[in-house]
């Protein structure tokens, strides 16, 4: 029985502790105030984003040429500098072709310096010819008159002086032949030494793109950066003919920015040259800032939600914590507002739609005051009217003061 009794009793104190603890509470819930104070505060849209490299910065390295890939020099993870040799591909026909045509273009250049030798000589061979033809016809056109005066006089016979003509006359034919020969000649000179320059041209930009071929086999770093993928192995053989055999893709790390997605019902408010800052899920403890570069004018819709790319610089960027892919957590600062009321948000209280705050009226009197409420952000909200700075709001203890 006593046993019992004690149970009883001790139920009895735990329900009216409680009940005493409770209307306690609730009658002496403590006050906390908060003097109203000036400050700055940020208008910001607050987005999710991703690191994503620039253009530019992520290259994917391939080969132009087809073949066995005879040495792959890198791995996943090493840095390499621009001009880094990063993969040779067989390259022995590549070279015979090269030699052959470099061959081909030093026999053409022989046979064109030959034509240069060779045909001056003939031409000027060819000249003195119809130079002493022209002496001769000479000749014979004086002789010819002077047979004629002769034959005039009758001191020579018709015979005599028609052999001289005859002679004359197949002089003058030999001379114009002659020099349609000479003409010929000058004129085939000219055209060999076009023809075998426009071989040599040719031979020599044949052999050209077949030194770049043989270039393209050593395949090199386009760009520094880090090897983040490596898609070909050493000893694969790789047919650039079908499509553009992929090695390697570099990243290169100093070369990142933020890309973000903003909802269309606040892309009207993003603007080039607007401040953002963020943060990322790894570094949470450190503060990125940057700037807005770029407003896609075209929306993506996903799910029947329409959005607007944008991308930011990096400012203050730290390899060792920014990497591509992460996860980063973005204000797009729209407006920074200087030396403006600022209370703490769970400071107003909203009632029948309108917006209060609970002025401090002596040591136990409160006033209700409607106020007008700007830029919210961080816990913190802008006063546009209806208290003044200094003021003292309830903060906390809201049950104390009005019951509600």
């Amino acid at each position: 029985m006593k046993f019992l009794y004690y149970r009883i009793v001790l139920a009895l104190f735990i329900i009216f502790t409680f009940t005493s603890c409770s209307k306690k509470d609730t009658k002496n819930d403590i006050i906390k105030f908060y003097t109203v104070k000036k400050g700055d505060i940020e208008s910001v849209i607050k987005v999710t984003g991703t690191i994503v490299p620039k253009t530019g910065a992520e290259i994917k390295v391939g080969s132009r040429v087809s073949g066995k890939v005879e040495k792959l020099f890198v791995k996943v993870g090493d840095y390499v500098k621009q001009d880094d040799m990063i993969a040779i591909i067989e390259h022995d026909d590549l070279d015979f072709k090269v030699k052959k045509l470099k061959s081909t273009e030093l026999y053409l250049q022989n046979e064109l310096n030959s034509v240069k030798n060779e045909y001056p000589i003939k031409i000027n061979a060819k000249k003195s010819y119809i130079e002493s033809l022209e002496v001769k016809r000479d000749f014979l056109t004086k002789e010819y008159n002077r047979n004629k005066e002769l034959f005039e006089s009758d001191m020579i016979s018709l015979q005599s002086l028609e052999n001289i003509d005859k002679e004359l006359q197949y002089l003058i034919k030999t001379l114009e032949y002659e020099k349609s020969n000479l003409l010929t000649l000058q004129k085939e000179f000219e055209d060999k030494i076009l023809s075998y320059k426009f071989k040599i041209q040719e031979a020599h930009n044949d052999a050209r793109v077949a030194e770049i071929n043989y270039k393209f086999a050593f395949i090199k770093a386009p760009i520094s950066g880090i090897i983040s993928t490596v898609s070909t192995q050493e000893g694969e053989t790789v047919a650039a003919s079908l499509s553009s055999p992929v090695f390697v893709n570099i990243i290169d790390l100093e070369k990142l920015q933020v890309s973000a997605y903003i909802d269309e019902t606040d892309i009207g408010k993003v603007k080039v040259g607007q401040n953002i800052k963020f943060i990322t899920e790894s570094f949470s403890d450190t503060i990125f800032n940057g700037k807005v570069v770029s407003v896609y004018p075209k929306a993506e819709i996903t799910n029947n939600v329409v959005t607007y790319k944008i991308e930011a610089t990096i400012d203050n960027f730290d390899k060792s914590k920014i990497k591509p892919d992460m996860t980063v957590y973005m204000d797009v600062i729209i407006e920074t507002k200087n030396s403006v009321l600022l209370v703490p948000l769970k400071s107003v209280k909203l009632i029948n739609g309108q917006n209060f705050v609970f002025l401090k009226k002596g040591s136990e009197k409160f006033e209700k005051r409607a106020v007008q409420l700007g830029v919210v952000n961080n816990g913190m909200v802008e006063i546009l009217n209806g208290i003044k700075d200094g003021d003292e709001i309830v903060m906390e203890g809201f049950k104390s003061v009005s019951g509600i």
